[in-house]
């Protein structure tokens, strides 16, 4: 009796193992079913248009571009540095001289001056170029030129704060007086012709302050 008790209880319990087996993909089945009305009822909540955020988006993966690879970047170009600055030089020894005869007096000449001209214009020596003059009037004699010399009497002249004092000669007091403003206008300031009248008038200026002479 006790043996077929023990066969019984061995019985029910193979039965509910097969029970439980035949049941799992029943299970399976419903869970993975209510995931996916949870799912549709959840987007369904969401309010139109709406998209992820970026953090919650598929991120793509980067790939290199081959024509931007293949092409160098340009190399960018240096700025062209200016000239030094050069300060203007007296003469050296042995250069000809501009000679004033009206007046008895001479200065060297050389580079930016070398062929440098004058007339008498109001009772004043005025400079001009003869290489500006024809391009720019306001370099005429008649107009700035390259500057004037002046002369007064020694005797009575004062010395004149607004003009380089260039001595006493022969019983005259002598003054340079240079551009008041460049003769070359319209022109940009760092153009050849502007530094040339620059040039022109810091040599008149050096050699009128220490090298203006008598001529015999």
């Amino acid at each position: 009796m006790a043996k077929n008790k023990a066969k019984h209880l061995k019985l029910r319990k193979i039965t509910r193992l097969r029970k439980a087996f035949l049941m799992l993909p029943v299970l399976i089945i419903s869970t993975a079913f209510l995931a996916v009305v949870a799912a549709s009822m959840y987007h369904a909540s969401l309010p139109k248009g709406w998209t992820p955020p970026p953090s919650q988006r598929e991120k793509p993966e980067l790939v290199a571009n081959p024509a931007a690879s293949s092409t160098p970047s340009p190399t960018p170009t240096p700025p062209v540095p200016h000239a030094p600055y050069v300060p203007p030089q007296a003469c050296p020894p042995g250069s000809p001289f501009i000679v004033i005869t009206q007046w008895g007096v001479k200065f060297p000449a050389c580079g930016d001056i070398a062929d440098i001209q004058y007339e008498i214009v109001g009772g004043n020596v005025v400079f001009y170029s003869p290489e500006l003059y024809p391009k720019y009037p306001y370099c005429s004699p008649a107009g700035n030129g390259e500057g004037a010399l002046v002369r007064q009497p020694a005797a009575t002249s004062q010395p004149n704060d607004d003009m380089i004092n260039a001595g006493v000669i022969n019983g005259w007091r002598y003054y340079f007086g240079g551009e008041q403003e460049p003769c070359v206008q319209y022109v940009p300031v760092d153009s050849p012709d502007a530094l040339r009248d620059e040039n022109i008038d810091n040599a008149l200026t050096i050699e009128m302050r220490n090298y203006l002479t008598a001529s015999p």
